[in-house]
């Protein structure tokens, strides 16, 4: 029972990743990806045309009205908060190339030779280079 679970683990991590390098990293993925776009998009139109035609056709007497302005409402209050969350993001600031935090080195000394698992308390800097400042063109 084991050894089968075992398999049917690894047969899901490994179709998870191919799944995953599928959607994201070839081609036909991206066309997968345009697809369930164009697919949502058009759930979204579908449910919005059944929504306008609920709200549009009046109910029969007998029957209670249905509170569709709500779902509105509830439209309203989303795309508010989605606008409220994206102005209100934190703002990244772009380093400028010349600005390194360039650390101290010791003089002489020795690199540590580590074996196994252990707690270093005191880090040290072995060497420094600054790469460059120009930046990657494309």
């Amino acid at each position: 029972m084991g050894q089968l679970k075992h398999r049917i683990a690894r047969l899901h991590y490994v179709w998870g990743w191919r799944i995953r390098y599928w959607w994201l990293d070839t081609p036909a993925g991206v066309v997968a990806q345009r697809w369930a776009l164009v697919l949502g998009l058009l759930l979204f139109a579908v449910q919005l045309v059944r929504l306008a035609v609920a709200a549009l056709v009046p109910s029969p007497a007998d029957e209670p009205a249905k509170s569709w302005v709500w779902v509105v409402v509830q439209i309203v209050i989303a795309l508010a908060a989605a606008y409220m969350a994206y102005a209100n993001r934190p703002k990244t600031e772009t380093p400028k190339p010349g600005d390194t935090n360039v650390p101290t080195v010791e003089d002489g000394q020795a690199v540590k030779q580590v074996f196994g698992t252990v707690w270093i308390s005191d880090e040290f800097v072995l060497a420094f280079k600054v790469m460059g400042t120009e930046p990657i063109k494309r």
